[in-house]
């Protein structure tokens, strides 16, 4: 059953890929760098980012480009809006007494910033802002829940995500819905792949209700032989 839900930031809880977009243009722009188009910007963002960046930019400093993005991200994190949902999810697992954190690569004051405007910060037990390479800090959200990693979904929608989840050796969710692509994220063999939020939702209620409701087990009180 699953007692702990560990979720992505961008593109998992919130719909901000136009704005996200956007501030890696502004940052591609800055080192000199021509933008690039939505469709390779699915097809090819990755954890940590200087990986993504290099073919455009040539070896930088993550720390050059985290500063010059952020700075970008944060003008506009006041545009950013949840998917349909969210807050759905947020209360069925407080209902359930599931505990919620989160794992994201936006640093932990910008996302305290984000919660907080939306009224949401007071529903996560752990936030784990800054994750430039998320293995570590999944590894870290996890040992410090009590939560046995067997018990513990983490959902995101990056290769990079399924690959932590694994990592933390804990249930790995893929969020078809956010910036990779389907193909990319199924390469990454999550153990399960949703669609948009209401699939986190539908799975976590099932376990729920499946561990909880009374179920009639059929069981033999006689035989009867015939003779012959």
């Amino acid at each position: 059953m699953i007692r702990h839900l560990i979720l992505d930031w961008a593109g998992t809880l919130a719909d901000d890929r136009a704005l996200t977009l956007a501030a890696t243009n502004d940052t591609l722009a800055h080192f000199g760098a021509a933008p690039v188009d939505e469709a390779t910007y699915r097809r090819e963002f990755t954890l940590p980012v200087e990986r993504f960046y290099r073919r455009f930019i040539g070896d930088r400093p993550r720390d050059e480009i985290d500063a010059v993005f952020f700075a970008h991200f944060a003008t506009r994190m006041a545009q950013s809006e949840l998917f349909a949902d969210v807050p759905a999810l947020l209360h069925l697992c407080r209902l359930r007494g599931v505990a919620l954190s989160i794992c994201s690569s936006v640093p932990t004051d910008i996302l305290d910033g984000l919660l907080t405007r939306l009224g949401l910060r007071d529903f996560f037990r752990h936030i784990g802002g800054g994750a430039a390479d998320k293995i570590p800090v999944l590894r870290q959200i996890v040992a410090d829940s009590g939560v046995r990693p067997d018990e513990t979904l983490y959902v995101g929608d990056t290769p990079h995500d399924i690959d932590a989840a694994h990592a933390a050796e804990v249930i790995a969710g893929a969020a078809l819905y956010g910036y990779a692509t389907e193909d990319r994220l199924r390469a990454a063999r999550p153990d399960h792949a949703f669609p948009n939020v209401r699939g986190i939702i539908d799975l976590v209620d099932r376990e729920h209700l499946l561990a909880s409701e009374r179920r009639v087990v059929a069981t033999v009180g006689g035989l009867l032989v015939a003779d012959t």
